[in-house]
């Protein structure tokens, strides 16, 4: 009997300490990347203000970042879509309009984790201000394809009234409709009312005014009017403001000099 026992106590000893909880993973000194989050850090870039309408971005992971993602925001929302992810490091931008820019890029790891954003803002200044202009200024588009182009309004200052006519011909490009952009006037605090006539003839008479404003006016830079178009023919078109034909007020009914006009030219693909 004595001899049982002995033997239950054993085998339940030994039972007891074959039950050891699992140990925690221990990180391996000899793997740079245990426990290391993706990063991302820009190694190139351009400056806070460029004269030209390209520039070039660089940027390098850390060791667990493995594809990189970007985007090049205005103050436009359809600028918030990033790009796919890629194992590309570098970009370089063509054509960019007179406006102010956010860069964007963030890393992943290979199990998917994402890193912090890392940006970098600038500003391509080319035009005398203030101005107005139709942006994109180039690009290019495939025939009977549909596409936006933005009346651009730049370094205005307590802008209260403007008219003016943009020319295109019709028989190269179908406008469809002139509509109000509202979230730079909103970013002024203001409202307006635009009057948009002759869409379909070559020549569209714009003239548009602002109310209220923090301060009153509409003051600084961004986009006020989109043009729904469709491109018919393959060859280059221009679609351009006449300048000769534009006025523009500010709040205290003082004429405004624009000093600048910029034109938009769409090529074929």
């Amino acid at each position: 009997m004595k001899n049982e026992v002995k033997l239950f106590l054993f085998l339940l000893i030994l039972t007891v300490l074959s039950c050891k909880p699992p140990t925690e993973p221990v990180d391996d000194p000899n793997d740079p990347t245990t426990g290391t989050k993706p990063s991302v850090e820009i190694v190139e870039g351009p400056l806070d203000l460029i004269p030209i309408r390209s520039t070039k971005f660089t940027w390098r992971g850390n060791v667990t970042a493995s594809k990189f993602s970007y985007r090049l925001r205005t103050d436009d929302p359809t600028t918030n879509t990033w790009s796919s992810w890629s194992i590309d490091s570098t970009i370089t931008f063509e054509s960019l309009d007179d406006d102010k820019f956010n860069f964007e890029v963030k890393a992943q790891s290979t199990v998917g984790t994402e890193s912090e954003i890392t940006k970098k803002t600038f500003s391509v200044d080319i035009l005398s201000t203030p101005a107005i202009a139709i942006f994109p200024e180039l690009s290019k588009v495939t025939k009977d394809s549909i596409f936006n182009l933005y009346f651009h309004a730049k370094d205005v200052r307590a802008l209260l009234a403007l008219h003016t006519v943009i020319k295109y011909d019709p028989s190269k490009l179908t406008i469809y409709s002139v509509d109000t952009v509202n979230y730079f006037v909103k970013k002024n605090n203001a409202s307006f009312f635009a009057i948009i006539d002759s869409i379909s003839t070559g020549r569209i008479l714009v003239d548009m005014g602002v109310a209220m404003g923090a301060p009153k006016g509409l003051t600084g830079t961004g986009r006020i009017l989109k043009l729904r178009c469709k491109k018919l023919v393959d060859e280059l078109i221009t679609v351009e403001i006449l300048g000769n034909e534009t006025a523009a007020r500010d709040t205290s009914n003082t004429p405004i000099t624009l000093k600048s006009f910029s034109n938009a030219r769409i090529m074929g693909q």
